[in-house]
């Protein structure tokens, strides 16, 4: 389930796992928040399967993103 709400520092530092996404960052796991560690430190999951969904659809590697993607020759 995805809830959308503003959030504190102290819920970002309860977190199981946190990253940031954009066009630039793509999907990039966050470790820690001023020095403490996020869950494990690692990407979780949650992470990496977002990450991974990414990556295969803006590579072609998705049927079902095609129609999203341009591709130049």
């Amino acid at each position: 389930t995805v809830t959308e709400k503003s959030l504190t520092l102290e819920d970002a530092l309860r977190a199981d796992e946190a990253f940031f996404t954009g066009t630039a960052a793509e999907v990039t796991p966050i470790g820690t928040i001023n020095d403490k560690v996020i869950g494990t430190g690692k990407p979780g999951p949650v992470t990496q399967k977002l990450k991974d969904a990414y990556l295969d659809a803006v590579h072609g590697r998705a049927a079902a993103y095609q129609k999203f993607l341009t591709y130049v020759g």
